[in-house]
């Protein structure tokens, strides 16, 4: 099973199991505390988590999230839970018609409607806060992963569009982010698919990370930009019918220790801060100055396992822009 299938897998059964433990509690609860009520609240949960799992990744998450803003988004999923919510308490009132009246509490139904409205709205800000903040931020700051910095190795992909500038230049701004755009969403699919984290955007560039073990030793980061560019060169003539332009991507690798944080006062995000991010991006320059598509630290081809399908050719020890030493550097293409 591929890892965004499995990532799929493991939210339905996220949302499963929250709404069967949600579920018992209201249920025992609004039934005078009572082991009935607990059990037939937890099973119109089931009912209530099937249409929704159904709904969410079946429907909701092939629509564009550019379609529509922040509040708008949250609003329309919020009425999709609530009458999937409904739903399944109405399936369950049905299956357990002779106790109806122990699930219901003691005001009815609008108990149930507005338990039902707040936990779809709660969820759904939560969901869209976690896409607006990135992969795993909204978890850090929430259980303080990073309130203290803390030294890490971790490996950095940093993708840059060649030519962006011109391209701006050809078909305008407007035309020209909503190309980053497809472009960001595509490259997310191999990003995912790999278990890195996109970091940051940077207008016409993309910040990729993994810790270390993942990324490295096991080739994720490789295998991930290796795909990357296979998908936007097999993507190719969509672009140029879209935009009249063929993307093309060029990549640094490098891995590093480097300080993770808390970072910011009026705005605060996770930051990443030493000399490993700065290498992977002078990468760039380098790969722009030979004419290739991917440059590699030897930190990176050193550790990477036998069952990667690439070939790393040498270019030598290069001194990049800002540093004294020279840093041996090599060029990766599919093998």
């Amino acid at each position: 099973m591929r890892y965004r299938h499995r990532l799929k897998l493991r939210h339905a059964l996220w949302l499963l199991a929250a709404s069967v433990i949600s579920g018992a509690a209201f249920g025992y609860l609004s039934a005078d505390l009572t082991t009935g009520g607990m059990v037939r609240g937890a099973a119109t949960g089931v009912a209530i988590a099937g249409p929704l799992i159904l709904v969410e990744f079946f429907i909701l998450s092939h629509i564009p999230r550019a379609a529509l803003p922040f509040a708008a988004v949250v609003l329309v999923k919020s009425l999709v839970y609530v009458v999937a919510i409904l739903f399944g308490l109405h399936v369950g009132y049905w299956i357990f018609t002779a106790h109806a009246v122990a699930l219901l509490p003691r005001g009815g139904l609008l108990p149930s409607l507005a338990f039902s409205i707040a936990l779809a709205v709660a969820v759904n800000f939560l969901t869209q806060v976690t896409l607006l903040l990135g992969q795993g931020s909204l978890s850090a700051f929430l259980f303080g992963r990073f309130h203290r910095p803390r030294l890490e190795r971790r490996v950095f992909l940093v993708l840059d569009l060649v030519g962006s500038t011109a391209i701006a230049e050809r078909i305008g701004g407007v035309r020209f982010f909503a190309l980053l755009n497809d472009l960001y969403a595509d490259l997310s699919g191999p990003v995912v698919e790999h278990r890195g984290v996109i970091h940051k955007y940077l207008g016409d560039g993309v910040i990729v990370t993994w810790r270390s073990e993942a990324g490295q030793s096991e080739g994720r980061c490789v295998e991930a930009v290796l795909e990357i560019h296979r998908l936007v060169g097999d993507l190719a003539g969509r672009y140029e019918a879209r935009y009249g332009v063929r993307p093309r991507l060029r990549a640094g690798l490098h891995v590093g220790d480097v300080v993770t944080g808390e970072l910011g006062d009026l705005r605060r995000e996770i930051a990443f801060v030493g000399d490993a991010l700065n290498v992977a991006s002078r990468l760039i320059d380098v790969a722009r100055d030979r004419g290739v598509d991917i440059i590699a630290s030897a930190e990176v081809v050193a550790a990477l396992p036998p069952s990667i399908r690439a070939i790393a050719m040498s270019i030598g020890p290069v001194v990049l822009r800002g540093r004294a030493e020279p840093v041996e550097l090599f060029t990766l293409a599919p093998g």
